[in-house]
């Protein structure tokens, strides 16, 4: 280890420089800059996520706003899959822990998972497996992303990532899930039926067979009645999909929400980078960050021995 930057600090920073001082003091490593912290950043987190971003919603641009209920899966993973709708004005988005807290969501997404089968488990331990019946039952929306798109079809076949093998699904899709030793990995892209080409990536071990219900665009993933599912990540950084898409929630729900047709999720992304580059010129100590960047070879930092009692 070369040296530390202190991240996402609040405060004066000429009030830290004494312990900066000292931890160069104890541990021989230089302090190569302070970064603030910097509301509304929020950079693409992957596997984790501050649900606190969740609650920086923009006003709604219509009379109502829509609430989005995400599974709070213990294994959840990309959930950068929801940084569009975070984005999205009049859009709330809510973790959900228990399946009441579902009641008054006009759509509930169960995302993609590291652990399929043992996510699977986790949602039946909590009963919501029964929660999530009901409420197709009833015709309300419930969308899954990846793993959770396998959740909710028949039967998910696992000897490779749980070991499990044969598992019943929520069987609230007509569709089947075998898990295959090797990954699939790849950039994906569809026309649609209006010439419309949506991008997006697949990440899993799981391969889905679809035995009925309809595309949910295209000729990917599967829809039967208010239950939907796709393999596809990335699906709602497409603006003009995830328009029509929020739209028809909305209509589903009896509700007057407007979209914004000037979202441009990719442009707030790379605005967003921006900030942050700029961040780092301003605070950070560039000049020898690449120096070490650079070096073929990095002379040995003496370890410190600490005499504490």
């Amino acid at each position: 280890m070369r040296g530390f930057i202190v991240n996402k600090f609040r405060g004066t920073k000429e009030l830290l420089q004494s312990g900066v001082d000292q931890l160069t003091e104890l541990t021989g490593r230089a302090t190569y800059g302070i970064l603030p912290h910097r509301r509304g950043l929020e950079l693409d987190a992957e596997d984790a996520t501050d649900f606190t971003s969740w609650l920086d919603v923009a006003a709604p641009l219509g009379a109502d706003v829509l609430t989005v209920g995400v599974l709070a899966l213990p294994r959840a993973s990309n959930l950068t899959d929801l940084d569009p709708l975070v984005d999205e004005p009049g859009v709330v988005l809510r973790p959900i822990y228990r399946p009441e807290e579902m009641s008054d969501c006009d759509i509930v997404i169960i995302p993609g998972t590291r652990a399929t089968v043992s996510d699977l488990h986790w949602l039946r331990d909590r009963h919501f497996d029964q929660a999530l019946a009901r409420r197709a039952e009833t015709g309300r929306a419930i969308l899954g992303l990846c793993g959770g798109y396998q959740m909710l079809g028949s039967v998910i076949d696992d000897d490779v990532e749980s070991g499990t093998g044969r598992v019943q699904g929520l069987e609230l899709l007509p569709v089947r899930t075998v898990f295959e030793p090797e990954k699939v990995l790849a950039q994906t892209r569809r026309s649609l039926d209006d010439g419309t080409v949506i991008h997006g990536y697949v990440v899993h071990h799981g391969r889905v067979n679809v035995e009925g219900g309809e595309s949910l665009f295209a000729d990917e993933g599967c829809v039967s009645g208010s239950v939907a599912g796709t393999l596809w990540h990335g699906l709602f950084e497409n603006d003009q999909w995830r328009r029509q898409y929020l739209r028809g929630v909305a209509e589903h729900s009896g509700k007057r929400f407007v979209p914004d047709s000037a979202h441009d999720f990719a442009a707030r992304r790379e605005t967003r980078i921006d900030v942050l580059a700029d961040l780092v010129e301003e605070h950070l100590n560039t000049e020898r960050l690449l120096s070490l960047i650079s070096a073929t070879t990095a002379a040995p930092i003496p370890y410190v021995t600490l005499g504490l009692e």
